[in-house]
């Protein structure tokens, strides 16, 4: 399949062949006898290869004690490799160039390319120094496969971009999953195709997965200083630099026991040496930061980031604690009594449910006391309905000092209020209802500077759900049997109901609801 795949590439029409001269480069390096003389005399025929050669060759990335002023001279202090390599590059700049393909970044390839291999120069001077050649020239050509694979798979490759920039996929196993091969093989079978000797070849195959054991040293350490160097060059490109400059730091401690200060004294000058490295390779390139101003700018967008988040995430808790504000006091209205603000009936009715089914669970009593305010109408008829409400509050307020704090008041209509009182015996509700009565009718109550007595009649019950098996029904209906006595019974008085007469209204087989 893989080979399927390579041989659709290297045979596709959209791929651009090289020029003669540096296809007779090639042809004439790959023996093991090449003619030095025949090679100057054939890239002397490309006046445009033969100046830039020279250029190279002239420059600090060879560091020459005297000038190279020949084709001759090049090839004869270069060697066939590098020639054959220099030759090759310079050709495949001006194919990306002809062969351009719509949405491809020639101009961002070729510069993390140049980066990559300034980078790969920069790392072995400090391991072996005799190998520097073939390190720059196997960085410029490491990603040579994504640039074939451009040219051979356009639209696969706009996916490739978009899952890799979107989802921060790793791009090798994208290209494999979306193409069937790598841009890492397909820059291999370039570099076989093309005879490229295995000190570039190699590195270009295994540049982002170095394999964990290579016989030769040399070889090993090319592999590892190449896939180091793509790394550090993803600083310059990659939105988010720092994962890459911390995966620099971690690998080269590992591959090649640098420390953290060996990495940033690597990394400082790399931008300077790619500017000047693209003049001699005659590309219009330009990198503008330093890694170290590249981790600062972004470190500063992440400071920046962290800073809106906390407050947005500040903004989000205020407004989250004023909806949870603003929903309490909505759920508070809903439960309360608009004019005492004590509970309403409707929430009364849902906490005596809750309490009946806790006391049938814990085996526990539960009473009820239900209150009446005593010629409540007359005192509306007297004083008017303004001096009513006032006495409503009055006694809510009276009635809130009595009783406990688990204890729940409800204004259960009118003037007719509820006290449900948890885990409380019959006895205990029955001396609660007596304070009750006996602080309202105690308590002056001014309407206009008069004082007047107000009095409470109340009916008190209790049952214990789990033996008496008696519902909330029931204990409403005793308790207001028993409130009816009190009133008929001369009123400002408790009349408890139990026993007898408590089995009388309530069968004791009646379900509990």
């Amino acid at each position: 399949m893989t080979d399927t795949i390579l041989n659709h590439i290297f045979s596709a029409e959209s791929l651009p062949t090289l020029p003669a001269v540096a296809a007779k480069v090639l042809t004439l390096s790959a023996g093991e006898e090449t003619d030095l003389r025949e090679l100057s005399r054939v890239i002397s025929q490309d006046v445009s290869l033969s100046s830039k050669i020279l250029r190279v060759a002239n420059s600090p990335l060879y560091g020459f004690s005297t000038p190279v002023g020949t084709i001759n001279k090049a090839v004869s202090v270069l060697g066939t490799n590098s020639v054959r390599s220099l030759v090759l590059s310079f050709s495949l700049i001006d194919l990306g160039e002809r062969g351009r393909s719509q949405g491809f970044n020639y101009t961002r390839f070729w510069e993390r390319s140049l980066a990559t291999a300034v980078a790969a120069r920069q790392l072995i001077m400090r391991c072996d120094a005799s190998c520097a050649e073939e390190a720059f020239i196997a960085g410029l050509l490491g990603n040579l496969g994504e640039m074939l694979l451009e040219l051979s798979f356009p639209e696969r490759m706009r996916e490739v971009d978009l899952r890799v920039e979107v989802h921060g996929l790793q791009r090798v196993e994208v290209e494999r999953t979306l193409v069937g091969v790598d841009h890492a093989e397909v820059g291999a079978e370039a570099a076989r195709r093309w005879r490229l000797p295995p000190q570039i070849a190699q590195p270009v195959r295994y540049h982002h997965d170095p394999p964990r054991a290579v016989d030769d040293p040399n070889m090993d350490r090319l592999i590892r200083v190449c896939h180091l160097a793509a790394v550090l060059a993803e600083v310059f490109f990659a939105a988010d630099p720092r994962p890459y400059e911390e995966q620099f730091q971690r690998r080269a401690e590992e591959l090649l026991d640098f420390n953290a200060q060996a990495c940033r004294e690597l990394s400082a000058g790399i931008h300077d040496e790619v500017n000047e490295a693209a003049g001699y390779f005659g590309l219009n390139l330009h990198l503008e930061r330093s890694i170290e101003e590249i981790l600062q700018e972004a470190n500063q967008r992440l400071g920046e980031i962290n800073l809106a988040y906390e407050q947005s995430n500040r903004k989000l808790l205020r407004t989250n604690r004023d909806l949870l504000d603003k929903t309490t006091s909505l759920e508070r209205l809903a439960h309360l009594d608009g004019l005492t603000e004590v509970y309403n009936r409707r929430f009364m009715q849902t906490f005596l449910c809750s309490e009946h089914s806790r006391a049938t669970r814990l085996d526990n009593s539960l009473a009820l006391i239900l209150a009446d305010v005593d010629d409540f109408k007359a005192l509306n008829d007297c004083l008017g309905h303004v001096a009513g409400d006032q006495a409503l509050r009055e006694i809510c307020r009276v009635c809130r000092k009595v009783v406990r704090d688990y204890d729940l008041i409800a204004r259960y209509g009118g003037e007719e209020f509820a006290f449900v009182l948890p885990e409380t015996t019959l006895e205990e509700a029955e001396g609660l209802a007596e304070r009750l009565r006996h602080s309202i009718a105690e308590h002056k109550f001014c309407f206009d500077g008069n004082f007047r007595q107000i009095t409470l009649s109340l009916g008190v019950t209790a049952i214990r759900p789990a033996s008496d098996r008696l519902g909330v029904d029931c204990l409403l209906r005793c308790a207001d049997q028993a409130l009816l006595k009190a009133k008929s019974g001369g009123k400002n008085r408790v009349v408890i109901l139990s026993g007898p007469e408590q089995q009388a209204l309530c069968s004791p087989l009646e379900p509990c609801r």
